[in-house]
């Protein structure tokens, strides 16, 4: 698994893939688990995002990785 990174900016934390802001290496396989507060909100907002076709892809979950749960 390849790892990134999370860095505190001055409206949250920033997530970044490794070798940000360039190419990330084949393969990469990165995992970040987010956890608020109980009756609290994640809020995930994108400045910049860049995906391969046919190649890569994003998932996120409310909870557990499952069938069920899972939005793109």
């Amino acid at each position: 698994m390849s790892e990134g990174k999370a860095r505190r900016g001055p409206n949250g934390e920033n997530i970044e893939s490794p070798g940000y802001p360039y190419g990330y290496p084949n393969y990469a396989n990165c995992t970040w688990v987010i956890v608020a507060a109980e009756h609290n909100r994640i809020q995930l907002v994108s400045q910049g995002f860049a995906l391969e076709e046919d190649f890569d892809i994003l998932s996120v979950y409310d909870g557990p990785p499952s069938p069920g749960n899972h939005n793109v």
